[in-house]
């Protein structure tokens, strides 16, 4: 199921702090992949 602890926003800049201080160019990458685990996510809970 999906569950949401933490808001997406919240998540994401995480993500970019841990992940993209190593490897910036990944970022936009991160960004497109989380996003579409949003969507999944939400029409999976439908």
């Amino acid at each position: 199921g999906y569950t949401e602890l933490l808001p997406p926003e919240k998540v994401l800049q995480t993500a970019f702090n841990k992940l993209g201080a190593k490897r910036p160019h990944l970022n936009p990458l991160n960004e497109a992949a989380f996003n579409k685990g949003l969507e999944i996510g939400r029409a999976a809970k439908k």
